[in-house]
């Protein structure tokens, strides 16, 4: 199969698993079924919310914003947004997302709110382009990529949600894994990771990017455990500039002695990671064994997250090995990189899943170098898969079937590149 005819195979799952859901969802808006059997969207009430309500939570900006209904002026945002069950120690965002809200922030008072908003989008969608324009070349596989993207349950999730901060996180994910197969920018890199880490600290994997690199091996040490120092230090440096610069709510050396309470995060711990707030928007392995465990009366979740904490990080220390033998090329680790990211975070909700179009554009990219072109088409058609909405609640707890599918797909791809790699004859191996 040709890289262009394959690219056609990956738009065509793609909207076809889009068009299913959104025919099935007006079917049953024309039986009289309520949400969520009529969207694969959030609650309707929410549309945007996480991107006002962290900006106003971040920055002490909810008298600015609970401007009386029916008065005139800016700023001013619709009354679906409920403000009462966001206190200000509710939610801390990490310091990369407290850098996007305080930024923001800034905006949101001088412009329309929602002007603000949709110029973070067009934002998203130019850098989203010219990355995927820049590392394919090819201008029409370009472009189709990109317009495919677009209309993904993934990314039409994140806009509808409002949470830019994972789209730029996601973005500056995809950039560490373009510069590393061009073996280009290492410098750059090293601070893109440390960015990402002060968004979601999983990200901290993409530290292997450093031995990919033509350097020493000796260096790639060094810089590795440079990277591990550097990361909290770095984190915590954002954290206070947040709180100095930009009116961040909270900061390490101002309240020192309540830091450990403050970002263990007692509610949102309780509510979403032991709890099953967002369960239905998370494509998190966590996720699918606490649905598993719920048949079960006694279990004690505490333990059991930090039990798929270890299966997921000892799956990816043989892949890492494989990957430090050449056992398996650069596009298809990221594959499985990518796959720890989502599958090891307690809660990993659906909008990260853009992050999945970094080993995307890998693949194709070496498509046409590839001696194994059966193990390429199936992880891009399974990407396909996993950024298509499967939302039909067919269960009484009304959880979608992604929830399940999602995790148990890249599973079972990651199982397939295990034995694709070992049972591959070593002439049609790639190095």
């Amino acid at each position: 199969m040709t890289k262009k005819k394959l690219v056609y195979f990956f738009t065509f799952f793609l909207f076809f698993f889009l068009f299913i859901n959104l025919f099935y969802n007006k079917i049953m808006t024309s039986l009289g079924f309520g949400y969520p059997r009529t969207s694969f969207f959030f609650y309707p009430q929410d549309i945007f919310a996480d991107f006002f309500k962290f900006i106003i939570n971040q920055n002490n900006l909810s008298q600015h914003f609970t401007v009386a209904q029916g008065e005139k002026g800016y700023p001013y945002i619709t009354p679906h947004l409920n403000f009462s069950y966001y206190y200000q120690t509710n939610v801390t965002l990490t310091p990369t997302y407290s850098l996007i809200s305080g930024v923001n922030a800034i905006f949101l008072k001088l412009l329309n709110p929602y002007l603000v908003y949709f110029l973070n989008i067009l934002l998203f969608l130019i850098i989203f382009f010219f990355q995927i324009k820049n590392f394919l070349v090819d201008q029409k596989i370009s472009c189709i990529i990109f317009i495919t993207s677009v209309f993904s349950y993934a990314v039409l999730f994140m806009m509808n949600r409002g949470h830019v901060y994972s789209a730029f996180t996601c973005l500056i994910l995809i950039q560490v894994l373009i510069n590393c197969y061009l073996k280009k920018n290492f410098i750059l890199n090293f601070f893109l990771v440390l960015l990402a880490f002060s968004s979601k600290p999983t990200a901290l994997c993409f530290a292997l990017y450093i031995f990919y690199y033509n350097i020493s091996f000796y260096k790639k040490i060094i810089y590795f455990f440079l990277l591990l120092v550097l990361a909290p230090v770095f984190y915590i440096l954002v954290n206070e500039f947040n709180y100095f610069f930009l009116g961040n709510i909270w900061s390490f050396y101002n309240n020192f002695e309540n830091t450990f309470k403050m970002h263990s995060q007692p509610i949102y711990y309780n509510q979403y990671i032991i709890g099953d707030a967002g369960l239905a928007f998370g494509s998190s392995l966590w996720g699918l064994v606490k649905i598993f465990l719920r048949s079960f009366s006694n279990f004690n979740p505490h333990i059991w997250i930090k039990i798929t904490f270890l299966f997921c990080s000892l799956i990816f220390l043989i892949f890492t090995l494989l990957f430090f033998l050449k056992k398996i090329n650069i596009s298809v680790f990221t594959y499985t990189l990518v796959s720890y990211y989502i599958l090891v975070s307690p809660i990993s909700a659906d909008y990260h899943l853009i992050v999945f179009f970094g080993p995307l554009l890998l693949l194709l990219k070496d498509y046409e170098n590839s001696n194994n072109k059966d193990l390429y088409i199936v992880l891009i058609l399974t990407i396909a898969f996993i950024v298509s909405p499967q939302h039909y609640y067919f269960t009484e707890k009304f959880i979608p079937e992604k929830t399940i599918l999602n995790p148990l797909l890249i599973l079972c791809t990651n199982f397939y590149i295990l034995i694709k790699t070992n049972y591959t004859p070593k002439k049609i191996q790639e190095n």
